[in-house]
């Protein structure tokens, strides 16, 4: 899996607008879209692209907890049609990233309940529940 995974610090601007267009299409309705691009433009997000076989497949957004070095993902987005439905290339590109940073876990979020078993089957359990209300 190392041969055919890299990572590119940050993200292109054609990686960061198709990155977007995946989330967009992921948005609730009644919620922002553009809150990626803010919290980059903002500095509250990292940035990198995952490459797989040499192509950007994959813009992960991110931050890291100082307090205990967590390596935190606030999205993972799919770009230029790339399809990881066992989450491989991904779970792999987090394993690089957060040793590349020193982080001592990695914790995301997700509304994919089939995600749920495929991370808990590579290390991953079940930390917390997020609650969210539009108004």
């Amino acid at each position: 899996m190392e041969d055919f995974v890299a990572l590119l610090d940050g993200a292109t601007a054609d990686c960061l607008s198709r990155a977007e267009e995946t989330m967009r299409a992921l948005t609730p309705a009644g919620a922002e879209s553009n809150w990626l691009r803010y919290g980059v433009q903002e500095g509250f997000y990292r940035t990198t692209t995952v490459t797989v076989n040499g192509n950007p497949s994959v813009v992960l957004y991110y931050w890291i907890s100082a307090c205990d070095k967590g390596l935190i993902i606030t999205a993972a987005a799919a770009i230029n049609g790339f399809n990881d439905p066992e989450n491989f290339a991904v779970n792999h590109a987090l394993d690089i990233l957060a040793n590349k940073l020193g982080c001592k876990y990695i914790q995301f979020q997700t509304r994919r309940k089939g995600l749920l078993k495929l991370a808990t089957q590579r290390g991953f359990f079940p930390d917390t529940i997020t609650m969210t209300k539009i108004l």
